[in-house]
């Protein structure tokens, strides 16, 4: 822009020059041609630079790293009259990884829509964010421009590789009376949480007896009672770190998490998140909780230094048992019990 400006300033002084030295109506014409140009230029390029629209496109909501997958700008102009150049800054930002670039776009803009397509891969693990940062339009001359303001930027999830992993675990049944988590599959004696409600059958407990959906119905309701569960694992995972250690972390999270899902098997996430200063643990008995929890983890960003959860446990006391408690390195699977490691996750 600051390159035009000074053309046609050089381009002015030159008709004026010769406006100057040289009589009769020609170089009058030319100075006022000079003069007229710019907002001539203005006139026939503003309703294309208003009405310019620009965003981005993901067709994706998630996608594991070191996958392909498509970015789409759109730039749309909803005026017959063209735009003799768009400039586009778009920035890419991991919130988990905080990894940053950015790609700026100039184009002309005609009527309708245009894409720009671009494949990207991401090495690493986290939220991506991709914003405009930047959307500025300019006249057929350069001289003047319009900046629009951006729109809210898109998100895509970048989650951990998942590969396969075999153990030899068992799932376990045992009814843990301090537990937060109840079965529901089977009902237990535990009042403090409600399983469900059905009729009344003989030998049942007084006690038992929902009376107030009785009085609705007209027929004896009884209330069943939860049954809390012991989860069959705790994984503990050190979340923190560079790039390179998370997305280890995460690999074998995610290929431990599915082998226990996939074998019947609920259990706990724990790790120490440095900012609440304490231990942070998550329930997952199915797939969705556990997006779920890549989803959580994924959109903060990572603390690069932190507690191991094993000495975090060692320090607070907690003493509690589990069938199997794994603990998730960088480097390796730790199967605590039984003392077995995995190196590698195939």
């Amino acid at each position: 822009m600051l390159r035009c400006r000074l053309v046609y300033l050089l381009a002015l002084v030159g008709a004026v020059l010769f406006y100057i030295f040289f009589n009769g109506y020609l170089s009058y014409f030319v100075l006022i041609f000079a003069l007229v140009l710019p907002f001539l230029s203005l006139v026939l390029s503003l309703p294309g630079m208003c009405a310019m629209r620009a965003h981005v496109e993901i067709p994706l909501t998630a996608v594991v790293r070191k996958s392909p997958f498509p970015v789409q700008l759109i730039v749309e102009n909803r005026t017959p009259f063209p735009m003799a150049r768009a400039r586009i800054r778009l920035r890419y930002s991991n919130t988990f990884s905080h990894e940053e670039t950015s790609e700026t776009v100039f184009m002309p803009v005609f009527h309708g829509k245009q894409r720009i397509e671009r494949e990207a891969i991401a090495q690493h693990c986290g939220k991506l964010l991709f914003s405009l940062e930047e959307i500025r339009c300019y006249d057929f001359l350069g001289l003047f421009t319009c900046r629009h303001r951006a729109p809210k930027p898109k998100e895509l999830f970048i989650l951990p590789h998942i590969a396969p992993l075999e153990l030899a675990l068992e799932s376990s049944s045992t009814p843990d009376p301090e537990s937060d988590t109840f079965s529901t599959e089977k009902p237990g004696d535990d009042p403090s949480e409600i399983f469900g409600v059905r009729p009344y059958r003989e030998g049942d407990r007084l006690r038992s007896i929902h009376w107030k959906l009785s009085s609705r119905t007209g027929d004896l309701m009884v209330k069943e009672f939860s049954l809390p569960i012991c989860s069959s694992a705790l994984i503990m995972i050190d979340l923190f770190g560079d790039t390179d250690m998370l997305d280890g972390v995460l690999d074998r999270l995610a290929a431990l998490s599915h082998f226990l899902l996939e074998n019947g098997l609920e259990y706990e996430v724990q790790w120490y998140d440095p900012n609440a200063v304490q231990l942070r643990q998550v329930h997952l008995a199915s797939f969705d909780d556990l997006y779920a929890l890549l989803n959580q983890l994924l959109a903060h960003p990572a603390p690069k230094a932190g507690l191991s959860v094993p000495e975090c446990r060692m320090r607070l006391g907690d003493v509690k048992e589990y069938p199997y408690m794994f603990s998730i390195t960088p480097q390796h699977i730790e199967e605590l019990v039984s003392g077995t490691v995995w190196e590698e996750v195939p």
